[in-house]
């Protein structure tokens, strides 16, 4: 039996406690394939996973890589000592490592097998579902255009983090196309902005011919590296000398932040040497802490993008160094009903206006903090068009 507190405790970063935005829940393995499946997203193994029995075995520096960073695997005499979930095993040492004895006979994970797709969950009921099967086939089936789920190793912090993509039906290898990048809020993941905007954001790249890519933020609230806070989220202090950096977050935050950020900027260059990107046609939107990130990504490589559309939050204008970014075309959304920014959203504006930079406002009647970006993803993929 599985020890929840133990996986609760997994799920958070041990430095701050923030949560992971990312934490494998089930992971599938398909016999004599180097693709796994983590959580619906796609994930190659160093060689293919071997059947013998009723077992499935896969290399130890895959398992290792896997499960990391709460996988020790340590040479012990002629064996392998294996720590997780609290207890420890030792095995002969081996190259490949019988997954189901190991995985859910000794650490109490959840095992199922149907055809050839062998599962560890740390759900107690979890079963493989025809749909699942279904989603495999695909995989496996040479999909070329679509929605794509796309899982690494990240030797930084030494532990899988996601990322999600779509390609539409007109992307051709030979020609350069554009990208939009959408960066989720505080409490989502790669999966929110599909999710939330129930697929629109793809119906809309489809539509306008771009390529679609969401990166995972590393943990809650990175802000993609940024360290200036939202508007709101500090009260004012006039007293507060005004510098570079705020100082509002800790140094070991500012820390993951910087992790956050260098972990896009890795699947930016993922993405960049797997799809013919238009280098001078990359453009970048985000919700809340994503509007957030989009303002510290643009400050920081000014160069890489070509417009961009914040919604739901603007960070503390006293500490924005806008003059590094004020030739970037900016579409701010917000909701009349978003309660945490619709009061500050046209003063703001206002006054990044007065600074020189190109700010178009645009207010969603009846929108709320969570959707209001939804109903102008149309209108966002009409503005990049506006600069191209």
């Amino acid at each position: 039996m599985i020890n929840n507190e133990i996986i609760e405790k997994m799920r958070k970063s041990p430095i701050t406690g923030r949560p992971y935005s990312f934490s494998m829940e089930t992971l599938l393995l398909i016999k004599d394939s180097v693709i796994v499946l983590i959580d619906n997203y796609r994930y190659e193994l160093s060689r293919p996973a071997e059947t013998h029995g009723d077992d499935i075995f896969i290399s130890i520096k895959d398992l290792e890589k896997i499960f990391a960073p709460d996988m020790k695997v340590e040479a012990s005499g002629e064996d392998l000592a294996i720590t997780f979930l609290g207890m420890k095993t030792v095995l002969p040492s081996d190259e490949m490592i019988p997954v189901r004895r190991v995985m859910s006979g000794i650490f109490g994970m959840t095992f199922d097998a149907r055809d050839d797709i062998f599962a560890l969950s740390y759900l107690p009921e979890y079963s493989i579902s025809p749909d699942m099967i279904k989603y495999k086939q695909m995989c496996l089936g040479g999909k070329t255009i679509g929605d794509f789920r796309m899982a690494y190793w990240n030797s930084e912090v030494n532990r899988i983090n996601t990322y999600r993509f779509y390609i539409p039906s007109s992307y051709n290898p030979a020609v350069p196309s554009r990208l939009a990048v959408c960066l989720h809020g505080a409490g989502g993941n790669s999966d929110s902005p599909f999710d939330t905007s129930e697929n629109m954001l793809s119906y809309y790249a489809e539509k306008f011919n771009y390529l679609l890519l969401a990166p995972n933020s590393y943990v809650m609230s990175s802000n993609y590296g940024g360290g200036i806070p939202p508007l709101g989220m500090f009260r004012y202090d006039p007293e507060k000398k005004v510098s570079v950096d705020p100082g509002y977050y800790s140094e070991t935050v500012m820390g993951e932040n910087k992790t956050a950020e260098n972990m896009v900027f890795e699947v930016f260059e993922k993405f960049f040497s797997s799809f013919n990107v238009d280098p001078d046609h990359v453009y970048i939107m985000g919700n809340s802490m994503g509007a957030i990130g989009t303002f510290h990504l643009v400050s920081e490589k000014p160069e890489m993008f070509r417009a961009a559309a914040p919604a739901g939050a603007l960070p503390m204008l006293e500490y924005l160094p806008y003059e590094k970014f004020k030739e970037v075309p900016m579409m701010v959304i917000s909701g009349t009903e978003d309660t945490g920014c619709v009061h500050y959203m046209r003063p703001s504006c206002d006054f990044l206006s007065k600074k020189g930079m190109n700010i178009k406002l645009v207010f969603v009647g009846g929108g709320n903090h969570k959707f209001a970006w939804t109903y102008e993803i149309e209108e966002i993929f009409r503005f990049f068009e506006q600069n191209v």
